[in-house]
């Protein structure tokens, strides 16, 4: 065996293998990320172990003892020796990177090198076993298709997968289903051609979200249109106490001044029972916060409250016969039946956050109600007509308003 040439200081070389062999494994896990297949392969550690060999079997002044001493490979050709350096050299570059990466608990078994990766290609539980066109109907995405399944036979590109094994009931039951799915998409198709006109798509897919939006123009997250509604009905809650007083007022005003309150059944009863309890607690919901807290019952109360009043009104001119030659109203002129329409609607619009839909119901109702009751009778003046379309000007750019109102608080919502 040659040695060193002991006599030439310059050329002397001294071996620490456990020094370097620490250093080396260092280096190795700080430029290998953690859990990468690439880390134990048996290729990654083999041009490890190669290049340290190739790089230093280039001295000329070391001996082959060197080399065996510098050498990883050295000792270790047997294959459960090798796999043993192969585990160690695994082990030690995944549970170097525990600290960097949090994988401690991980981290803490011991890693077999991977040598085979194996992927089954079994994806029927990621994809739909059928596939919706524009159409509505359902098209098959793998299987027979439309004519294998009418003629039995397969394609040259589905062979394999029409080729079942014997016993398979459950394979053969799926693809009947799958089958029976695309002879149906002819018949889905004839059955929703209605669907595919321009006035379907006009009507359901332009027509009724823009009506949906206006109507109700909530936030998609339930936590931000609550957070709107509770910020929005507390800035406007004194407003509101002002306007519930007013309906109060105005009931009891309406109430006490029918010059046949003592006398008229229908009076006490549509004017002091009927109005009277849907207008006094009216101020007291308000008090409780009930329009923030249950709308489901604020909603129709608010609705009745708002216009129990011009229904009434229009109900006792159409009794009286008030446009007749010879009324029997007892002395009334009805000069506030407009009133109760204008006022009580723009307050619980404006400021008790009456929803448009139900603005939009009280005021079609009323148009009924007085269309049915007054404008059928020939005696009825032409300034009535022009009264009615006016009123129903107002409560269109009414209803108009509170949405672009609306809006605008929304817009700063969302900004901020």
């Amino acid at each position: 065996m040659p040695s060193v040439d002991r006599g030439s200081h310059s050329h002397r070389t001294r071996f620490e293998p456990a020094r370097f062999s620490t250093v080396w494994q260092n280096i190795v896990s700080r430029l290998t990320p953690p859990s990468h297949p690439s880390a134990t392969s048996e290729s990654a550690i083999g041009s490890a172990l190669n290049t340290t060999d190739n790089g230093h079997s280039e001295s000329p002044h070391v001996s082959n003892r060197a080399l065996e001493l510098l050498n990883p490979k050295h000792g270790t050709e047997g294959r459960h020796k090798h796999q043993g350096v192969r585990r160690r050299f695994a082990k030690s570059s995944q549970g170097n990177t525990a600290s960097r990466y949090g994988d401690d608990e991980d981290n803490r078994q011991s890693y077999e090198p991977l040598s085979h990766v194996v992927v089954e290609a079994d994806f029927d539980h990621f994809s739909p076993q059928t596939a919706r066109s524009d159409s509505g109907s359902t098209v098959q995405t793998h299987g027979f298709s439309a004519f294998e399944a009418k003629t039995g036979k397969a394609t040259k590109g589905n062979k394999l997968s029409a080729s079942k094994p014997e016993g398979e009931e459950g394979d053969n039951d799926s693809a009947q289903g799958d089958s029976n799915e695309v002879q149906s998409i002819r018949r889905d198709r004839r059955e929703s051609w209605w669907a595919r006109t321009a006035a379907f798509e006009w009507i359901f897919e332009r027509l009724w979200p823009n009506i949906k939006h206006f109507m109700d123009s909530s936030f998609p997250e339930a936590k931000k249109e609550h957070s709107f509604q509770k910020e929005a009905w507390f800035s406007q809650k004194q407003g509101a106490l002002v306007s519930a007083a007013f309906f109060l007022i105005s009931w009891t005003l309406t109430a006490a001044l029918q010059p046949n309150v003592k006398t008229s059944k229908y009076v006490q009863w549509a004017y002091l029972g009927l109005a009277g309890a849907f207008s006094v607690p009216i101020l007291f919901l308000v008090l409780f916060d009930i329009p923030r807290r249950h709308t489901w019952i604020w909603q129709p109360w608010l609705l009745g409250a708002t216009w129990v009043l011009a229904d009434l009104q229009i109900i006792e001119m159409y009794r009286c016969d008030f446009f007749s030659p010879h009324p029997h109203c007892a002395g009334k002129n009805f000069l506030n039946a407009l009133g109760f329409g204008i006022a009580q609607p723009t307050l619980a619009l404006l400021a008790l956050r009456q929803n448009r839909l139900f603005a939009a119901l009280g005021a079609g109702q009323w148009f009924i109600l007085a269309g049915v009751l007054l404008i059928g009778e020939g005696s009825t003046p032409t300034l009535f007509y022009r009264n009615f379309v006016n009123f129903a000007l107002f409560h269109a750019f009414l209803i108009g308003t509170s949405f672009l109102k609306e809006r605008s608080d929304r817009d700063r919502k969302s900004v901020v």
